[in-house]
């Protein structure tokens, strides 16, 4: 592992200068490595964690249970992965980690989930900052809800797909270099497509590229990779398995290309966010006060104060809202987080205002509820998911 760390470093560490510091530096430094010609690519999980967390301040949590996807459009499907935003102070550059989720499947799934997650870093991280700006104008602008909700329904299908495609891509390119395939780095006798098939099953720990295989294993490896050809000339279906997945991709990428051109969803949410930025941005068409709420808009989960305490300490992965009673949409939000501590229950922890200075006075859940009711306003939940919280744990947060 040591050699691998040492080789990423050298690839991917650039200079030490406050721009290569920057997600832009660093997601430039990603698409130019997984680009370079003459690359061997790192395929060792552990050196990839290693380096992320230790080079680039990106750890990489491993939890047991069920992924949720990122919140950018209203959470996903239970996933083996995620790009997380946390989300300490809204007026700060989000800190982004990388989940895997273990399992069953071996360390060629959770390095497969490892790239894919580090994909969406690379071609998404303008998105991934992005995060707190919605929240901004949500605690600024209620009503936002509702447009963020309509988009959500309408097009988040279609931006997920989008999405998750891009970041599949930027793993297969990782692991399976497109120079590998000129004729000179193949192996006697062994097809493209065979390559191909061979290269795909040793990526997810099942085989080895041989250097000298014999004729009848030459001809198993040509003709399954042929029947693959065969599987992936139509649209990829849905639920496929990862293997499927990843085959499908590296029949068809030479079609799809890599980067993805930007989809009209894309573009839609880029509209509602107009761009990213550390600081609260400008209201865009208001709507907060005479809007009503559409039931089908909804994009937060909304709780009665008697829940709250249970429904923090559970495991979620998405915000949570407190309305105030009688109004769907009240004049703003407060936004609050409990702070990072070892202890697992953010029932019992002292809870921040996340628009304020990170040495004000923090207070029980109990105080934010009754200030939130008093004021009419909504009171916007942040509580730690089953990353966070393993995070704390392990970088042993003050209780």
């Amino acid at each position: 592992m040591p050699q691998a760390v040492e080789l990423l470093r050298a690839d991917l560490s650039g200079s030490d200068s406050f721009e290569a510091k920057q997600p832009a530096s660093r997601a430039q430094a990603l698409s130019e490595y997984v680009a370079a010609p003459g690359r061997r690519p790192v395929e060792d999980y552990d050196a990839i964690r290693s380096f992320l967390a230790e080079d680039w301040e990106m750890p990489v949590v491993e939890v047991g249970g069920e992924v949720r996807e990122t919140e950018l459009i209203g959470g996903g499907p239970s996933d083996s992965g995620r790009c997380g935003v946390r989300l300490l102070d809204l007026l700060d550059t989000p800190a982004i980690y990388l989940v895997v989720r273990r399992g069953g499947r071996g360390k060629g799934a959770m390095l497969w989930t490892l790239l894919h997650e580090l994909g969406h870093f690379a071609s998404h991280f303008e998105m991934l900052e992005s995060v707190s700006v919605v929240y901004q104008r949500l605690c600024l602008n209620p009503g936002l809800e509702g447009e963020i909700g309509s988009f959500a329904r309408r097009s988040g299908r279609s931006l997920r797909a989008h999405l998750e495609l891009e970041a599949d891509l930027f793993a297969l390119e990782w692991l399976l270099p497109r120079w590998r395939e000129e004729a000179g780095e193949l192996p006697a006798g062994l097809t493209r497509d065979g390559y191909r098939w061979l290269a795909l099953r040793h990526a997810f720990g099942s085989a080895t590229v041989p250097g000298a295989p014999t004729a009848a294993a030459l001809r198993r490896a040509n003709q399954a990779g042929e029947d693959q050809r065969a599987r992936s000339e139509g649209v990829l279906p849905a639920g496929a398995t990862l293997w499927s997945r990843a085959a499908w991709l590296l029949w068809n990428r030479e079609r799809l290309g890599y980067p993805l051109p930007p989809s009209e969803p894309m573009q839609e949410y880029g509209e509602i966010v107009r761009g990213p930025s550390r600081y609260v941005p400008e209201l865009a068409r208001p709507v907060t006060g005479t809007s009503r709420l559409d039931p089908e808009s909804t994009w937060l989960r909304r709780l009665d104060p008697e829940q709250v305490a249970d429904e923090v300490d559970a495991a979620q992965w998405m915000p949570l809202l407190v309305p105030p009673p009688g109004t769907d949409y009240p004049e703003y939000n407060l936004p609050i987080r409990p702070l990072p501590s070892r202890d697992p229950r953010d029932s019992r922890l002292p809870w921040g205002h996340m628009l304020k200075s990170p040495l004000q006075r923090l207070h029980p859940l109990e105080h934010w509820i009754e200030k939130a009711r008093a004021n009419r306003a909504g009171l916007l939940l942040f509580p730690r998911n089953p990353a966070e919280r393993a995070l704390d744990a392990e970088r042993r947060a003050r209780s």
